[in-house]
């Protein structure tokens, strides 16, 4: 789950009001190098960014805590930090997107890829710059939003937990990437099987990973490519420890 700070589009949705956004329209340059540059080849399906699943968990514990929330919306993932011109934001609203923010894709590209299991909990904390009866936003609102927004978001994952901790049946995104490697498993070059073994490892052979020297070129590769993979997860984490320090 990732606890999303926004702008919002959209009069209907309040600074207390939670959005499970189910579409995402990126405008990032790149999320991360061509998979050209790895020779390993792999296309996931990214019709649904989100996990229905644990958007169905995420509605049902909004619910029982009393929480206002959307069950849909279009998120932008615009490049940051930067706020956007007043031109581009009606350009969004013509579009019509709910909410605006600087995180999201890359995080759900990553989970799709590694078979887990995403959704965001969106908090709109202001208005973005189409509103002009409103005050441009600032640093200072966005904060201020945030840290009256922080106890509603923990109260949310709080009663989420217990649900996925009771799911029944199979993970979600079993399997979902065994239709979508395209490379040929002699054609892999060991170094990126080995880094890829949490992910790949249930669909192919691989060999053992062993930590780069800086010697070791190809070794190094596999370490950018680890590293690459655990983004999502220090993304997690980082979210967490700043969200424990404003509560």
């Amino acid at each position: 789950m990732e606890s999303a700070l926004l702008d919002r589009f959209r009069k209907r949705l309040s600074d207390q009001t939670l959005s499970l956004s189910i579409s995402l329209l990126t405008k990032l340059s790149s999320v991360r190098p061509p998979s050209s540059a790895t020779a390993l080849w792999a296309n996931a399906g990214f019709g649904d960014p989100c996990c229905a699943t644990l958007r169905k968990y995420l509605a049902e514990s909004c619910t029982e805590g009393g929480f206002a929330f959307k069950e849909s919306g279009t998120y932008v993932n615009m490049e940051g930090p930067q706020f956007s011109t007043r031109a581009e934001s009606e350009l969004h609203r013509s579009w019509g997107a709910s909410v605006i923010g600087m995180t999201v894709c890359a995080e759900a590209k990553l989970c799709k890829e590694a078979e887990i299991s995403y959704a965001v909990l969106a908090m709109a904390t202001d208005y973005d710059c189409w509103k002009t009866d409103e005050e441009d936003v600032s640093v200072q609102a966005v904060v201020a939003t945030l840290t009256k927004n922080v106890g509603i978001s923990l109260a949310v994952v709080a009663r989420c937990i217990p649900k996925i901790v009771a799911h029944k049946g199979d993970h979600p995104l079993k399997g979902f990437m065994s239709q979508a490697i395209m490379t040929r498993p002699e054609l892999m070059p060991k170094s990126q099987m080995a880094a890829l073994e949490p992910i790949i490892g249930q669909y192919f052979k691989c060999p053992e990973w062993v930590p780069p020297t800086k010697k070791d070129d190809s070794a190094a590769s596999t370490g950018d490519l680890q590293k690459t993979l655990l983004f999502g997860i220090a993304v997690g984490f980082a979210a967490n420890y700043f969200f424990s320090k404003l509560h």
